[in-house]
């Protein structure tokens, strides 16, 4: 298909193209954020939809700059480019679209499928439709994926696809049946959480138990999480999401046992519970787990003017590990104890917090970040016994109910 090309400034629309493939990349990182909040997405996506226009303008120089980025094997300019050919608004370019995730290389085929997420999907269904069963595992698990993210009718079976070596193709698959409210058994959260260490399978295996409802995730989760052998962080993590106050015992005494530490500091975060403050001011002494356990105060307290000096590398890790050390500037303990003192009181001991407002349900507080809110989002699923809706945390801001 081709398009008027009008008389226009290349180098104007190609500046475009490359904003609305930065900014979609970015957006797809910090869509569960845990600093940005739903109005900070929303001005992001914003910033792009204006990049768009400018674009659209350009006709058939964007389609142009569109096809050239479908042949790039980059994920963010393939987003970009199937975001301008979706609106363009021809159903021959839908089509065209269709045909390339079927044919190309993984990365362009999930820039695709990220663009047809956020399209409406109209006649291009039917297109999708006979990709679910594609000899394709890649292709079939884009295909779910979309029809799943519009809550379409659901595949015939995308269970094969959740024993596939690639952890993005399985995690497709997992969250599809999360999605659709699909066949979900302890034993497929089992295997994922025993047999896969993808910290990402695992996650949206969590997520999909909560969605259908499987029964004693709970006991699960603590038994996956405190196994002698292998224990999950990301089970660890999930109490934090689906737990209570009778959780946090148990939590706080993984705070001494190193490789777990990490984790157990992101599920009192997650928590909200006040009572753990002192074990996490306390944690922040350590190097080793400085990171998390300042991203567990801040999370609780959204306290301000704690932040001490960076952080140099522990003398226990190697010199090739020392080089890569990312010299984060954490809550200084002195700083946030300081605080704890004195804002304390403002914080009701039996109440939960994230982003230093008290949460009891859903919906909750837009100006939390949007880490918090899908958590909140999951457990408040998790309370009422499965899914609340229809609710797609991760449409466009602009489409969500705040």
């Amino acid at each position: 298909m081709t398009l008027p090309r009008p008389h226009i400034l290349l180098p104007i629309l190609k500046e475009h193209f490359g904003e609305l493939d930065t900014l979609w990349e970015r957006r797809e990182m910090c869509v569960y954020d845990s600093v940005w909040n739903h109005q900070d997405l929303a001005e992001l996506e914003e910033r792009a939809n204006r990049h768009l226009e400018g674009l659209l303008i350009g006709q058939g120089h964007a389609l142009d700059l569109a096809r050239e980025a479908l042949q790039g094997g980059e994920r963010g300019a393939a987003t970009a480019g199937a975001v301008v050919m979706l609106n363009l608004g021809s159903p021959e370019l839908a089509e065209e679209l269709v045909r390339t995730m079927e044919s190309t290389e993984p990365e362009v085929a999930h820039g695709i499928r990220i663009a047809l997420r956020h399209h409406e999907l109209g006649p291009t269904e039917a297109l999708l439709r006979p990709l679910t069963t594609s000899k394709s595992p890649l292709v079939r698990a884009c295909a779910c994926d979309v029809l799943a993210f519009h809550r379409r009718p659901p595949a015939e079976d995308v269970r094969p696809l959740l024993t596939d070596e690639d952890e993005e193709v399985r995690t497709l698959a997992i969250a599809s049946i999360g999605r659709w409210g699909g066949d979900w058994q302890e034993e497929d959260l089992h295997l994922q959480l025993t047999q896969c260490d993808s910290a990402l399978v695992q996650r949206a295996a969590l997520e999909t138990s909560v969605r259908v409802a499987l029964p004693d995730l709970l006991s699960i989760c603590l038994e996956a999480a405190y196994r002698e052998e292998n224990p999950s962080l990301e089970a660890l993590k999930f109490l934090g999401v689906i737990g209570d106050e009778a959780e946090i015992g148990q939590i706080e005494q993984a705070l001494d046992d190193f490789p777990v530490a990490g984790a157990a500091l992101c599920a009192l975060g997650s928590l909200g519970y006040t009572q753990p403050i002192p074990a996490i001011i306390k944690a922040l002494s350590n190097p080793l787990v400085a990171h998390a356990a300042a991203a567990a105060f801040l999370r609780i307290t959204a306290a301000e003017n704690v932040q001490g000096e960076p952080l140099k590398p522990p003398a226990e890790i190697s010199e090739e590990e020392a080089d890569f050390w990312d010299e984060h500037v954490e809550a200084d303990p002195l700083l946030a104890e300081q605080w704890w003192q004195n804002n304390a009181e403002q914080f009701a001991k039996n109440e939960r917090y994230q982003g230093g407002c008290a949460v009891q349900g859903w919906p909750v507080e837009t100006a939390i970040s949007l880490e918090a809110r899908r958590d909140e989002f999951l457990r408040a699923c998790f309370l009422a016994g499965g899914s609340l809706g229809e609710l797609e945390l991760e449409s466009a801001a602009s489409a969500i109910n705040p």
